[in-house]
């Protein structure tokens, strides 16, 4: 008989997690060599196996032989756990694991910082934190990712007792990390023993392949390959066929799989580009400033001048200062101040307006309303970010304007945007999330304001659901749209298309 998490439970460890405005405080009882339960509401479950000390110990030896070895440690996990797809699907039993017998392995192998005093990533640390010990959810993809259930699951995906060696597709399965958590494991086609088969007998097989006479790396493979293997299913159904029938299918498309792979290799170079000029945009934004410098002599022909790029606005003295730690302290200011990580000017054109803090997760933005905000007078506030969220970019706009997505994901490149009217205002309350703009998965990306002229002009790329797929640049029958959002972007040399 095991012991789980009630409910209740975890949303009082998540609630504590996140309401903690000292993060040492918090630390604390995570820097422990064990997790204190004695706060934590727990039951017995008769149906769930005790995990023997035997199989624990076993586990952390092939540990500490071979830290990256994930198929031993699965191997080791799965034959001590005895359980059903059903009992393994509950998120409530795996977090009693993961703080019970394996808090030691997860805070080394993937909170490495945990137990350095000289860290100065806290932000980084509380993401990790709740990353791999609390934001656990009974879904695949939240399950493939946990970096205990993950391992279970690799292994009840791809056993095949018909075969001499059980574990073959394992093995190939948990050769690489990235494999599991987020090539091949987040898809659900894989849930068909036959497919997932064949897509593991394609990446074995073409997974050091060259193009050019250059190797494309398997990582490139390996996503290009389950994204064409999924545009495949909607074309057949795959659980139909057999394992050589859609093994056969990617073979048609083997050439297909390998310029994809490319062309995410050279996107990836891009991406990292782009990562670094965000980097160095950490003062913040002022509204309409933009925070790459232009060429003068590239002003476009077909600019429209609207508020986003008032010059009256740009140079408009600030009334208030936004000013933000990302430990999530803020105030605001009548002066610019020195301190803080992001700092926004709020001019009079947008004392109506609203502030956007804008995040790098699942594309949350929260609105906030800047007549409500300035009624803040404390020197200092607490819980400015959402907890485990990293800010993108603050944006500052009138009462109505456009805000464009551009996100990149397996080296193609996306846009989609909103009136920003379609984010409810969360009035003065800066630390909520906000709304989910982002369902696809993503690799990064930019934020930004466009004015509400251009409202007619981007009709066809303006979607009123915050889950729509965004149109990709390659698609020339938006050519002249991409035109115009090209003008906008913050680095002209930056190509978008």
């Amino acid at each position: 008989m095991s012991k789980i998490f009630t409910t209740e439970s975890l949303s009082l460890l998540r609630d504590e997690f996140k309401n903690y405005e000292a993060l040492d405080d918090f630390l604390a009882k995570y820097k422990n060599e064990t997790f204190d339960f004695s706060l934590v509401d727990l039951e017995d479950d008769s149906s769930y196996p005790v995990l023997n000390e035997e199989a624990v110990d076993q586990f952390y030896r092939s540990y500490k032989n071979n830290p990256k070895d994930e198929f031993s440690l699965a191997k080791i996990l799965y034959e001590a756990l005895p359980i059903n797809s059903n009992q393994a699907s509950n998120n409530l039993y795996w977090l009693y694991l993961n703080l019970d017998s394996f808090f030691s392995y997860i805070k080394e192998r993937w909170i490495q910082k945990l137990d350095d005093d000289e860290t100065e990533d806290d932000q980084g640390l509380k993401n990790d934190i709740e990353r791999f010990f609390l934001s656990l959810e009974p879904s695949q993809n939240s399950l493939m990712k946990s970096p205990i259930a993950g391992l279970w699951w690799a292994i009840q995906l791809t056993v095949d007792e018909t075969l001499a060696d059980k574990y073959y597709y394992s093995k190939i399965f948990l050769s690489e990390r990235n494999l599991r958590d987020k090539n091949i494991g987040s898809y659900q086609l894989i849930r068909d023993r036959k497919v997932l088969q064949a897509a593991l007998d394609f990446y074995h097989k073409y997974k050091d392949a060259e193009l050019d006479g250059r190797r494309i790396g398997s990582e490139a493979i390996a996503q290009q390959m389950i994204k064409t293997l999924n545009q495949i299913g909607g074309l057949t159904v795959l659980s139909y066929l057999e394992k050589d029938e859609v093994f056969e299918k990617l073979e048609a498309y083997k050439d297909t799989v390998f310029q994809r792979a490319r062309k995410v290799q050279l996107g990836k170079k891009v991406s990292r580009k782009r990562i670094e000029e965000i980097k160095k945009k950490q003062e913040g934004f002022f509204a309409g400033e933009e925070s790459i410098t232009k060429d003068p002599q590239k002003e476009p022909k077909n600019r429209i001048k609207g508020r986003a790029e008032n010059k009256k606005q740009t140079k408009e003295k600030a009334l208030k200062y936004f000013n933000l730690r990302t430990n999530g302290e803020y105030n605001l200011t009548g002066n610019a101040v020195k301190g803080f990580d992001y700092q926004m000017g709020i001019g009079k054109s947008c004392k109506n307006g609203y502030l956007l803090i804008c995040y790098n997760e699942s594309g949350y933005i929260n609105r906030i309303k800047v007549s409500e905000l300035f009624k803040k007078k404390r020197k200092l506030y607490q819980n400015g970010i959402y907890g485990g969220n990293t800010i993108n970019r603050i944006l500052l706009t009138e009462e109505k304007a456009i805000i464009g997505i551009i996100y990149h994901s397996n080296g193609s490149k996306y846009f989609k945007a909103f009136l920003t009217d379609q984010l409810k205002s969360n009035n003065g309350n800066v630390g909520l999330q906000g709304y989910k703009t982002m369902s696809d998965e993503y690799d990064t990306l930019e934020y930004l304001m466009l004015p509400i002229e251009l409202e007619t002009k981007l009709t066809r790329l303006i979607f009123k659901s915050f889950n729509a797929t965004g149109k990709s640049f390659d698609n020339s029958t938006y050519k002249k749209e991409f035109a115009i959002i090209n003008d906008y972007s913050d680095n002209v040399e930056y190509n978008l298309f």
